[in-house]
């Protein structure tokens, strides 16, 4: 095989190549959600998953709509979601609905996966 790699032939297949670019929005489902909750008004996204993944997503919208956009997150770990998930969801909901009073919550489920 390492012979081959070396090949002219295989050098030729290898750098014809075209970029391959992959739509976030398409292959992210939660992303989706998220962007439907915002088209609600007076709607907060609350996603029941990771923070890093709610970074993602407001990193992601940030740089589409050039503007900040608001998500929050309940932050769950694996621990969380074996040991009391449901807890921790309705106790972070209900820190957000003090702090946030927008009116309405759309909760989006993006645990691992």
């Amino acid at each position: 095989m390492f012979q081959w790699t070396t090949t002219k032939e295989y050098q030729e297949l290898n750098f014809n190549r075209e970029a391959l670019t992959v739509n976030p929005a398409k292959a992210c489902q939660p992303l989706g959600a998220v962007l439907c909750a915002l088209g609600f008004e007076k709607t907060m996204p609350y996603v029941h998953g990771s923070q890093g993944c709610v970074a993602y997503f407001r990193t992601y919208f940030n740089r589409h709509f050039k503007e900040p956009v608001a998500c929050v997150s309940d932050s769950m770990t694996e621990d969380a979601a074996v040991f009391g998930g449901q807890k921790k969801h309705d106790g972070r909901l209900g820190k957000c609905q003090s702090v946030v009073q927008t009116g309405r919550y759309c909760s989006i489920n993006h645990l691992y996966g």
